[in-house]
């Protein structure tokens, strides 16, 4: 969101700033007010173009900020860019699209304020829910077989933890590593299962939970560095969740592919390999920056 931008950015921008102050100059109507006018554009897209007119523009630096971070309101912020844009004579249909641009920004933000409470929940062995939630993770990911010694047991790791109980696995990632973990084992279960049979306990193997453990921390920062917005503006809470779920799915089956066509010849070739898929996994949501 901030920073340093590379000098291609620089340019780009610079680019950017001359073409919008040429189209003011023609159509007499500011960027902010042309993109609200735009009927035929709604949704995701208008709340894109909107987000990035909002990022580059001087004026509204302090209201993009706010919209950004912490709780913001989606009614001080419209009101706030009505005053500075000198949109008050809009029509009442542009002011409508406006409040639920700003709004789409604004409830992304609020989402991950939300999903930062669920991730500051530990695991607890003492917590049933919690138990439960393992139990059948290794059913999704075994197909049901009996695990031997019970519930503190070395097979653990054959679905990829590193110690005798999982519980200490997910002491960085807390409940929210474990639910990810369950809804890609239950949505893509054949998935899951090819991938453990494809590690084995050869050149291939790798810890596969706690890959899923630390794909959880990337996905998490990639959402707090604003890259999937787009895939959630305009949906209500379960979905946005649901769909973080999907997204965590989609660059955990990447980076198995990624793993396989690296041809590892052992467990210690994964750090790069890793870093590179989920480096990979970033420029693919992340947005080019470029003019609207």
């Amino acid at each position: 969101m901030g920073g340093h931008r590379p000098w291609w950015e620089q340019v780009v921008l610079i680019a950017w700033r001359f073409m919008k102050q040429f189209a003011h100059i023609v159509t007499g109507k500011s960027e902010v007010e042309r993109i609200v006018l735009l009927e035929q554009v709604g949704g995701v897209e208008g709340t894109r173009r909107l987000r990035h007119s909002l990022e580059r523009s001087k004026k509204l630096d302090a209201v993009f900020k706010k919209m950004m971070t912490g709780n913001p309101e989606t009614a001080s912020a419209v009101e706030e860019i009505t005053r500075i844009k000198g949109l008050s004579k809009i029509n009442e249909e542009s002011a409508q699209r406006l409040s639920s641009y700003v709004g789409n920004i604004c409830d992304v933000t609020r989402f991950i304020q939300d999903l930062e409470r669920i991730q500051s929940e530990p695991y607890s062995s003492e917590n049933p829910a919690h138990e439960a939630k393992l139990e059948e993770l290794w059913n999704l990911a075994t197909d049901n077989r009996p695990r031997e010694g019970g519930r503190i047991s070395p097979e653990w790791n054959r679905i990829g933890f590193q110690g005798k109980d999982p519980a200490s696995d997910f002491r960085g990632g807390g409940v929210h590593a474990l639910n990810q973990l369950l809804y890609f084992s239950s949505t893509r279960t054949g998935a899951v299962r090819k991938q453990l049979e494809d590690l084995g306990n050869g050149e291939k193997w790798h810890p596969w939970a706690c890959t899923g453990i630390n794909i959880t921390s990337h996905v998490t920062l990639m959402l707090k560095d604003r890259l999937f917005d787009n895939q959630l503006y305009g949906l209500d809470r379960e979905t946005q969740l649901q769909r973080l779920n999907e997204i965590y799915s989609d660059i955990f089956e990447g980076f198995h592919v990624d793993w396989i066509q690296s041809n590892p010849k052992t467990v210690m070739d994964f750090p790069p390999v890793f870093k590179k898929s989920m480096e990979q996994a970033r420029r693919q949501y992340k947005e080019p920056s470029s003019p609207i």
